[in-house]
């Protein structure tokens, strides 16, 4: 019995030292964002990405749902070009699709002023002025929902059968399929770093906020 029992605790003693070493050696690999990409640029990007998204979703998105007099010509001629060259239908008319029309209208109403928010935090991290703690939450929320958004977009993109749509708006093969999902897998892709880089980021202290500002 006593055998046993020194084989038992000789047993969680390896499994506990390999926890151990497994634990530190997780600790020691950089897994931030931040460590693969300087602050300043990531700052930089994403503040350039939620601008776009301010432009690109009331000047293009929105016109799928909103009437075409709103929009200027010009305007109306870059949202035919691009759903004609990307071979969008779901962005073509969205009100054929109400799976989409709910993700646009999710879009519109809590995206759009987000964008706004966001936007204003990065400008401000950028000039040395905040930490971007009060924005991190909602940061979090977005990119996840839109995480998932894209997803479904992407799959329907590869997956949906489009013999039945507009064949100037329906992608016709494989290539112009990884074309549809390859817009959509930009957003995608943009929220995961985002969502990353917030979840990993090393907190800035006050007293660092204070330095940047009198510099």
């Amino acid at each position: 019995m006593k055998i046993s029992y020194q084989k038992r605790d000789c047993q969680a003693s390896k499994s506990l030292k390999m926890r151990t070493v497994f634990v530190n050696v997780m600790m020691e690999v950089p897994a931030r964002v931040e460590d693969y990409v300087p602050r300043s640029v990531l700052d930089k990007v994403f503040l350039g990405y939620y601008l776009f998204q301010i432009v690109s979703t009331i000047g293009l998105d929105m016109q799928g749902t909103l009437p075409a007099f709103i929009y200027p010509s010009w305007l109306r001629s870059l949202h035919s070009h691009h759903c004609e060259t990307w071979h969008d239908p779901f962005l073509a008319n969205t009100w054929k699709h109400p799976w989409y029309f709910s993700i646009c209208m999710w879009e519109y109403f809590f995206h759009v002023p987000f964008y706004f928010v966001a936007a204003f935090a990065y400008y401000q991290r950028i000039n040395g002025l905040d930490n971007l703690r009060w924005v991190r939450i909602p940061t979090i929320m977005y990119c996840t929902q839109t995480i998932t958004a894209t997803s479904g977009i992407m799959m329907m993109a590869l997956m949906e059968d489009f013999s039945s749509y507009n064949s100037d708006h329906a992608p016709s093969g494989l290539f112009q399929r990884l074309q549809l999902a390859g817009i959509y897998g930009t957003f995608f892709t943009f929220c995961v770093f985002n969502v990353l880089d917030v979840l990993t980021e090393k907190d800035s202290s006050p007293q660092q906020v204070d330095n940047k500002k009198r510099e």
